[in-house]
């Protein structure tokens, strides 16, 4: 029944609202779990529209896991940097840290990036990488180096140990 009031209209619906809400999500749970590519599809669109409300919800459901299971994030640190990814990331602080201790301009070097910019071709015998490569610093850290962007390269690391600390630039 039509409202004249648009308050009355907007109370009418609130409480069908409420009065369907479990049956509401009895029905969006059911559909997201018969379409979980839809649904991965729409919470990605959400996540990218309201990145800063992404970011505080995750940090909230980090931050009360990391309550309810104080030994679990030990556990699951060591779990993650058993796996490629860990051990990459980890390597990539440790580089920053190095680097930032030895010189005030370090830059964040992602590994991802540095193979993208080298074509996926090592810079010291410009031969395609497949699989494991090192980050290699063109004017190594030891002799002043920096840690920027346009002194580092994707090498093999046989290449790369084979250089150790001499200069040489991209071949």
């Amino acid at each position: 029944m039509p409202y004249a009031d648009p308050e009355m209209a907007r109370q009418s619906a609130r409480r069908r609202y409420l009065a369907n809400r479990a049956a509401r999500i009895a029905k969006a749970t059911q559909r997201n779990r018969e379409n979980p590519e839809q649904h991965a599809a729409a919470c990605a669109r959400w996540r990218e529209t309201h990145p800063e409300a992404a970011r505080a919800k995750w940090n909230a459901r980090t931050a009360a896991w990391l309550e309810r299971n104080p030994d679990g994030h030990r556990e699951a640190n060591r779990r993650y940097l058993a796996t490629a990814r860990g051990q990459q990331v980890n390597a990539d602080k440790s580089a920053r840290r190095r680097a930032a201790k030895a010189h005030e301009g370090a830059e964040l070097i992602r590994r991802d990036e540095v193979l993208r910019r080298s074509g996926g071709v090592c810079g010291l015998c410009h031969e395609l990488i497949e699989g494991e490569f090192h980050i290699d610093h063109i004017v190594p850290l030891a002799r002043g180096g920096e840690h920027t962007y346009a002194n580092v390269q994707a090498a093999h690391p046989a290449c790369n140990l084979r250089k150790g600390a001499s200069d040489s630039g991209p071949r």
